[in-house]
């Protein structure tokens, strides 16, 4: 690229370029004034990843333990035998473990808002299939710059921001295809559409393997993604899909396996399963109804109600007004129907598993604030309410007096 067309593209993409260093920028600060790591969680996935970084392996031995009974651990972190293992899903610190390795222990804080801002650009592009430029524009912006996601992306090691951005990745890899380079012939644009699909199903895995609890309405909302694809998808890029997939869930069960010793045990369930052992108890499989197994935390409607209220409506007040005020466009347009349907299904889903379960982040628990962790839980829906704030700006500013 030469100068004046490097100089050109910086004119055409200012705002681009504007948004992401104010970002990038506030995230820095933001991480620093939190004082990097400012919740058991975080430090447990700095830990594990520097761990994993040096070692290739999630168990790391601690000789307190050999001489206190295996009784010795920090919150966030399970102890087996004499070795510290995690107390959560393995893929945030895998993938930052590898990361790291790389790059160096420096870049740990640095890598979500990179990851952001990338995201940001496939959100933009994704939406094209549904909106306008300037609706799809101004949705990618409103990403960057959502309180939560923000806020999230300084406390990066939080899987949640990873989660969401490879959830918009693998949308975007299955929805849209790579364009083939500008040397090759048309027909090997066949070849880019399978490694799109490929990319897809690698993303997909990845958002299971970052946190595998989200499967009840990933799988479903692929599952009819797909289908609303089918005409675009041949049998050969599906095999693709499945087959990128594959590869992160097959890691996610070794790695298991070689950190709790099952392949289907998580450090969510490592903790039932050392108690059983020791006492002797278990709950036969028999037992467990569908309904504790698709809501773990059972369903109280008046608990759903009023974090729904308070955390997902009354807390960003001056984007709900603005999302709420699009629905009747969004129910008008075909396109824009479907996006609806799909976004309340989600919508619907998180509040009731997460709306159903009391959390108590702060000391205070009559507070409510960005940091409760109905917030990260809820990334998703607030990611997918950008284009019906985008819709109302765009109808506000078509309406203006000046430009």
């Amino acid at each position: 690229m030469g100068f004046k067309r490097f100089v050109t593209w910086c004119r055409t993409h200012t705002v681009w370029i504007i948004s992401v260093f104010v970002f990038l920028l506030g995230t820095f600060v933001l991480t620093r004034f939190l004082n990097f790591f400012i919740s058991p969680d975080e430090t447990a996935t700095a830990f594990f990843a520097h761990a994993f970084a040096q070692n290739g392996s999630f168990r790391v031995f601690d000789g307190m333990n050999a001489l206190y009974g295996s009784v010795l651990h920090p919150r966030s972190i399970l102890v087996d035998g004499s070795y510290l293992v995690p107390g959560s899903f393995l893929g945030v610190a895998f993938f930052y473990g590898v990361l790291t390795r790389f790059f160096g222990a420096w870049s740990l804080t640095f890598l979500t808002p990179v990851i952001v801002v990338f995201a940001a650009i496939a959100w933009n592009q994704l939406l094209k299939k549904w909106f306008s430029a300037r609706v799809a524009f101004f949705s990618a912006i409103l990403f960057l710059f959502h309180p939560a996601v923000w806020y999230y992306s300084a406390r990066g090691l939080m899987p949640n921001v990873l989660l969401t951005c490879s959830i918009i990745f693998a949308a975007y890899f299955l929805m849209c295809s790579l364009p083939p380079p500008r040397h090759l012939y048309p027909h090997q644009g066949e070849s880019m559409r399978g490694v799109s699909r490929f990319l897809a199903g690698l993303f997909l895995g990845l958002s299971l393997f970052v946190r595998l609890s989200e499967l009840y309405w990933l799988v479903p909302l692929f599952a009819f993604l797909l289908f609303i694809e089918r005409k675009s998808i041949s049998r050969k890029q599906f095999v693709f899909f499945l087959f990128g997939m594959m590869i992160p869930i097959g890691l996610m069960l070794f790695l298991n396996f070689k950190t709790y010793g099952s392949p289907f045990t998580t450090g969510y369930t490592f903790v039932s399963e050392i108690s059983q052992t020791t006492t002797g108890v278990s709950t036969p499989e028999g037992k467990k109804s569908l309904l504790s197994i698709l809501l773990p935390f059972g369903f109280h409607p008046r608990g759903v109600f009023w974090h729904t209220w308070d955390y997902l409506l009354m807390l960003f007040w001056w984007l709900t007004i603005p999302a709420v005020c699009a629905i009747p466009s969004f129910i008008r347009k075909k396109k824009t129907r479907i996006y609806f349907f799909v976004t309340l299904a989600v919508t619907a889903w998180l509040c009731v598993w997460y709306g159903s379960w009391k959390l108590s982040d702060n000391p205070d628990p009559t507070q409510i604030t960005i940091a409760n962790s109905y917030i990260r839980y809820w990334l998703p829906i607030f990611v997918l309410s950008t284009p019906l704030i985008a819709t109302t700006l765009v109808w506000i500013a078509d309406r203006a007096k000046t430009k």
